[in-house]
């Protein structure tokens, strides 16, 4: 998502109210890199509200400690309120954003592979189907979770090919749960292998999965009109 960020224009839409869904610190004490909110706060001239929690709390109780503070539910408030939630997906695996930045090691890792999880969003880890997998890692988590069935449109974005199973799960999840319409955004290194993937699952293609064009440019064109 931040390389969407990154291509989006200035534009001045100070009527917006942007609320991050991630915690925004990092397990070392620094800023989250992964929050693209405040980029797009101050591209758009918006207002931003971060989520004052790390992404990973040290423990179940520290978690609960976080999510009880009067900032959190204040934020967790105006997020329910959203009307449109723009979130990424990640793969799982050795090498994953949650490995590569240290939120997990190389053993929870692949705890969580042989339990069945391809892919997360937000932290909050999923299955092929886009179930939820048992894992103690949710008890740390501190993102704010989307409802289910979401209740307003959830756009996602994935980008490079090690995510094809992950792209294909939340869609797979909602059409179970919601008749609200579900898009995932995805480059074209995506593509080719979510279209095999979908093609050797026999996906459901009721749920689109957009790719931007033309070559040059892809990242501009992946942001939702």
């Amino acid at each position: 998502m931040k390389a969407v960020i990154d291509e989006l224009p200035a534009l001045v839409r100070m009527q917006h109210r942007l609320v991050s869904l991630v915690g925004a610190i990092a397990h070392d004490g620094s800023s989250n890199r992964y929050d693209v909110a405040l980029r797009t706060a101050e591209k758009t001239s918006s207002k931003f509200f971060l989520l004052p929690s790390p992404f990973l709390a040290d423990s179940p109780e520290e978690r609960r400690q976080w999510c009880r503070h009067r900032l959190y539910r204040a934020v967790e408030t105006l997020a329910g309120q959203a009307d449109v939630a723009f979130v990424g997906i990640g793969q799982m695996g050795i090498g994953c954003p949650m490995h590569r930045e240290g939120f997990i090691n190389e053993a929870v890792v692949n705890e969580l592979v042989e339990v069945g999880a391809v892919g997360e969003t937000l932290g909050w880890v999923f299955d092929r189907a886009g179930e939820p997998v048992r894992t103690s890692i949710h008890e740390r988590v501190t993102s704010i979770q989307l409802r289910r069935p979401p209740k307003t449109p959830v756009i996602a974005f994935a980008a490079g090919e090690s995510k094809p199973e992950a792209v294909l799960g939340p869609p797979r999840s909602l059409d179970k749960r919601s008749c609200h319409r579900r898009d995932v955004r995805a480059d074209d290194p995506a593509e080719r292998r979510i279209s095999r993937a979908r093609t050797d699952r026999q996906a459901d293609d009721r749920w689109p999965i957009y790719w931007p064009a033309p070559p040059s440019r892809r990242r501009l064109n992946a942001f939702p009109a």
